[in-house]
């Protein structure tokens, strides 16, 4: 889906799939967008592609490890976020390949994160983000 985006950090195209796993159908959409001037694309995917990965016990599908309170005492890492940020990073991926094929500056843009540069779980989408943080905080990409 295209769209035109103004918001108080800019005003542009939006192109959005529903899911990183469904980048092929981004191809034909910025050859077109590049034939009208597209010079740089900005990678918005869902911040859980920045999770932190420890076990928290906090994951909806149920993990062999998380009725193992020990696990939570060794800060291990949790093998479902591990796969789906895996999944998620792949598709991100997918998405600089392209733009670099197609010679266009491709650039993450990452909001809610902390010093580490880890998602703090506030807003997963860039669009939570952008319409809920007061103004003076819309600005702050990273």
């Amino acid at each position: 889906r295209v769209g035109h985006a103004e918001t108080d950090v800019g005003v542009g195209h939006v192109v959005e799939t529903a899911g990183v796993g469904n980048y092929k159908s981004l191809q034909p959409v910025l050859m077109e967008l590049k034939s009208r001037g597209l010079q740089t694309v900005y990678e918005c995917m869902d911040m859980d592609k920045m999770m932190n990965l420890t076990c928290r016990c906090d994951c909806k599908e149920k993990c062999i490890w998380c009725e193992k309170p020990e696990r939570l005492l060794k800060k291990q890492e949790c093998s479902h976020k591990r796969r789906k940020r895996d999944t998620i990073r792949k598709g991100c991926l997918k998405l600089y390949e392209m733009c670099e094929t197609m010679n266009l500056n491709c650039m993450r843009i990452s909001w809610d994160t902390d010093e580490k540069g880890l998602w703090l779980g506030n807003y997963k989408g860039v669009d939570d983000w952008l319409y809920r943080k007061p103004p003076q905080e819309k600005e702050r990409f990273s």
